[in-house]
């Protein structure tokens, strides 16, 4: 009871079980450990593990374990379980950075007074905004064909289609 209480006053780099103590198992700790605090590393460490017992470990989340009697392994895998934990720490950064970025584009295009859309170099529409039902009065599936079928059957869009390749095929912007 103070391993799990201890997990709720404190946040640790790496949690070191050991596998067998009179009391409490390994086995709840590696549970409580993952259950309180998920993204510390928990490494197992016992006198006599067992491959089977430490598969299971590792299967259920485990990031090493050890035996006692090789010891002279601890440091490196605390080492390596901590560069694993900041590589993990960073991953789930630039996802929710990546996803609150995205929702914030998202935001501003969909309400926005302008058409927005994206397209494969083949010219398919793969995203139109919702402003299609203003400027084409169609919803944004029924938009998602050709663009120059979609664009070229109004004479006056056949400049802004050729401005817009040109600019795409010399990466500089062209006049409106």
């Amino acid at each position: 009871a103070s391993f799990e209480s201890a997990l709720d006053r404190a946040r640790f780099d790496v949690v070191l079980c050991d596998y067998t103590v009179p009391g409490y198992s390994g086995r709840a700790a590696l549970e409580a450990s993952l259950e309180k605090q998920p993204q510390v590393p928990v490494i197992v460490i016992s006198g006599s593990l067992g491959d089977i017992e430490a598969v299971e470990c590792l299967k259920s989340g485990a990031t090493d374990y050890l035996l006692k009697d090789q010891l002279e392994r601890l440091v490196p895998a605390i080492e390596r379980a901590l560069r694993e934990s900041a590589v993990d720490r960073e991953r789930v950064a630039a996802e929710r950075a990546l996803r609150d970025s995205e929702k914030k584009i998202r935001m501003l295009i969909e309400h926005s007074t302008g058409l927005f859309y994206s397209r494969t170099p083949d010219y398919w529409l793969t995203y139109v905004s919702p402003q299609s039902r203003a400027f084409f009065d169609c919803e944004p599936h029924e938009a998602t064909i050709c663009w120059r079928e979609f664009m070229a059957d109004n004479p006056a869009n056949q400049i802004s289609i050729e401005r817009t390749e040109q600019a795409i095929q010399t990466g500089q912007s062209q006049p409106p």
